[in-house]
């Protein structure tokens, strides 16, 4: 049974305090919370995440205690640190708050909260000026001139806007700019057209030259195509269980990986339920995986498993995000 998660901020709008000094300004700081609630009757264990909009950042938010045990008709709250570094781009961003069951697929239980806002407000920097130093400076432009100023200048570079572009256009547009390319990161989107939604370092911010830019791609996962176990293979009595494969998908980051066993209560009214025995994500290119080793869960009171087993794949992006997920397939291991 999946639960109906309800999760909502604890405000709609994010207060933010500077830190550090005029001179050397540090992190913009500040905290949220969402409250979850778990309306039925049964336990379950919650993921927590930040979901960034527009003008947001994940590396922005710390979440305090991602996954927690959330007993039927209670409430958690879940506390999110916020540190803006100093440069960002000023304007308006917003989050919402992202839950899901920790042993179901995340597309099957996933809500999200309404939008908390925010303000980056400008960062000002303010210069001590010293009378010593004052007089080096006019000394220096007394005897150098504007050739010595030339000279002394930084070579610095404004950021191009690359939001919108593809990959290789970012690429060039960046080295026209003087810089270069950093870590390439890919989020999944419905509907995406492989270009650039975030980078970071904001459009007309100054980087040294040739350092790099990383950016955020947008991709589109699609659901892995199982290759074995076949669907309803059977397997004799005390086979171990069998090695799972499917084949790659393009641009996935990792795979989770999920199975399931049939569970059935003996007597005349005997009733059966599919009990979670694998919920595992798997970084890496890798398309098979060896349940070797692997703690089954108890089985309580008079039931039993009756050998059935289903299983099913999904594609991550680089952020752990989930893509479609394929059909489930199903094997036995024969009990007589």
């Amino acid at each position: 049974m999946t639960t109906e998660w309800v999760v909502a901020a604890g405000a709609e709008r994010l207060g933010l305090t500077a830190s550090g000094t005029a001179e050397q300004p540090g992190p913009s700081i500040g905290e949220l919370t969402f409250t979850v609630t778990n309306p039925g009757p049964v336990e379950d264990r919650v993921v927590f995440e930040i979901v960034p909009g527009d003008g947001a950042k994940r590396p922005w938010f710390t979440v305090d205690e991602p996954q927690r045990l959330v007993p039927g008709g209670q409430s958690v709250t879940f506390l999110i640190k916020v540190s803006i570094p100093a440069g960002e781009p000023a304007g308006p961003f917003w989050v919402q708050g992202r839950v899901y069951s920790a042993d179901t697929a995340p597309e099957e239980s996933s809500r999200v909260s309404g939008r908390v806002t925010g303000e980056i407000a400008p960062t000002k920097i303010k210069k001590s000026k010293p009378w010593w130093l004052l007089a080096v400076a006019a000394l220096v432009v007394i005897v150098l001139g504007v050739v010595g100023w030339l000279v002394l200048r930084p070579g610095n570079r404004p950021v191009p806007a690359l939001t919108g572009l593809t990959e290789e256009q970012a690429r060039q547009k960046l080295l026209d700019s003087g810089l270069t390319l950093g870590l390439v990161q890919r989020r999944h989107q419905a509907g995406s057209e492989r270009t650039v939604i975030e980078q970071s370092v904001g459009e007309g911010a100054e980087a040294a030259s040739g350092s790099p830019v990383d950016v955020v791609i947008t991709i589109r996962l699609t659901a892995p195509a199982l290759q074995t176990p076949q669907d309803h293979q059977e397997f004799p009595k005390d086979a171990k269980a069998p090695v799972l494969q499917w084949q790659a998908v393009l641009d996935a980051a990792g795979y989770n990986i999920r199975r399931e066993r049939e569970i059935c209560t003996g007597g005349i009214n005997s009733t059966c339920f599919f009990q979670v025995i694998t919920n595992a994500n798997q970084v890496g290119p890798a398309t098979s995986w060896d349940p070797v080793g692997e703690q089954l869960p108890p089985i309580r009171g008079i039931a039993q498993a009756t050998g059935l087993v289903r299983w099913q794949i999904t594609a991550l992006d680089d952020f752990k995000d989930p893509g479609p997920s394929s059909g489930p397939f199903e094997y036995w291991i024969l009990k007589f």
